[in-house]
């Protein structure tokens, strides 16, 4: 899984041909470092990308900054993202789907790295 963080949107990738897709499919939690998607630098942020089915969202897909308690972004340790069954049968049958958080920003998800990264 590669997630990059652009301004303030994500783009997170979960690569279907090294079987990534199959494991969050099962269930099981995927991590990566966050990249910051303008010096290509990895951030000591984790991306945390997991399944779930009670996901406040009508898009199916839930975000959070952990830990809960925090001052701002320096403070921020993870980014949880979790994904319902439809948002991830969206993704695997468009090949992206995404959200909007916080208003106006943006969370894209792949299942391959789009041809413009």
């Amino acid at each position: 899984m590669k997630a990059t963080i652009i301004g303030q949107d994500y783009l997170i990738v979960i690569e279907k041909q090294n079987k990534e897709f199959a494991a969050i499919e099962r269930g099981i939690r995927l991590e990566t470092l966050l990249i910051d998607g303008e010096t290509g630098s990895k951030l000591d942020k984790r991306v945390i990308l997991e399944t779930g089915n009670n996901i406040d969202n009508p898009d199916g897909i839930d975000f959070e900054y952990l830990p809960k308690r925090r001052r701002g972004w320096m403070d921020i340790k993870d980014i949880q993202i979790r994904l319902s069954p439809f948002a991830l049968s969206q993704i695997e049958s468009f090949g992206r789907f995404g959200t909007r958080y916080d208003g106006s920003n943006m969370i894209d998800i792949y299942n391959e790295l789009p041809k413009r990264y």
